[in-house]
This record gives C-alpha cells, sequence and structure tokens, in this order.
C-alpha cells in the first residue's frame, strides 16, 4: 500500500530521527574514552555528561538542513554546508578534513573527490520518496 507524507511530515521524522542519531552518537562516542566500558552500559550506568557529538551528527545536521531548507539535496550546497560545519575535534579523519577545509577556501569538491563518494545517512526517513531509509545507502556528492 502506498502512502504520501507531507513535505512538513518528513521534516518533522527527519528532525527527530536527528535527534536519536546525536544521542546515540554523542553516548557511542564515549566509549573511545579510555576506562569506559561497554559492559557499564549494559548495567545501566551511564557515563558523565556532557557528551560530544561527533563528525556523523555533524554532517547528518546538514542533511537535515538542506532537506527541509530546499526539499532536496543539492550536492554543491551540501559539500559546501560539511565544509562550514567541520569542526575537525569531532572525529573527522585527517583526509576529510582536508579535503573539507581546501573545499571551504574554495576549491570545487569534484576535483577533490574522485569516483563521488557514498554517503551513508542512517535513520533520515522519507518512505514516499526513497531517497533515505533506515539501511539504504544513496550517493549524494
Amino acid at each position: 500500500m502506498a502512502f504520501t507524507l507531507f513535505a512538513d511530515t518528513r521534516a518533522a521524522l527527519a528532525r527527530d530521527s536527528l535527534h536519536g542519531l546525536s544521542v546515540g552518537d554523542a553516548l557511542g562516542s564515549q566509549f573511545f574514552v579510555p576506562g569506559r566500558r561497554p559492559a557499564d552500559l549494559a548495567a545501566g550506568r551511564l557515563p558523565p555528561t556532557p557528551w560530544q557529538w561527533t563528525d556523523d551528527t555533524e554532517m547528518a545536521c546538514s542533511v537535515v538542513a538542506e532537506l527541509t531548507g530546499a526539499g532536496e539535496i543539492d550536492r554543491d550546497r551540501l559539500a559546501l554546508a560539511f565544509a562550514h560545519r567541520c569542526e575537525p575535534y569531532r572525529g573527522y579523519g585527517t583526509g576529510a578534513v582536508t579535503i573539507l577545509r581546501l573545499i571551504r577556501t574554495g576549491t570545487p569538491w569534484p576535483a577533490l573527490v574522485p569516483g563521488h563518494p557514498t554517503l551513508a545517512v542512517a535513520g533520515l526517513v522519507q518512505p514516499d520518496s526513497g531517497i533515505f531509509t533506515l539501511s539504504h545507502w544513496q550517493t549524494v556528492l
């Protein structure tokens, strides 16, 4: 059975998904800190706050902003948004930091990204559009 979700409903679902992603990302990042053990979490002991989210959430924020602002993904705008939002302390790899810095300073992203990589966006669900699903990988760059 097919159904249609209106733009405001899709935007609300994307924001809800982003909230869940950010909490899971921030909690998960705490287990890269020496002395933290997943067994503590399983026993109901949460790490002390504040929890910092990582590059995954930062980039997902750009995707949600693009989808809710423009209603679609424009690869050039998204690449610029990734570049402008990049905060290296959030866990970006060295190569990503370098590429995003070059994009931010004016280098066209296609010249820097051979093969146009695939971006996984977990948690952004737009069931009626087929653009993003929980387990679907969509090429946006």
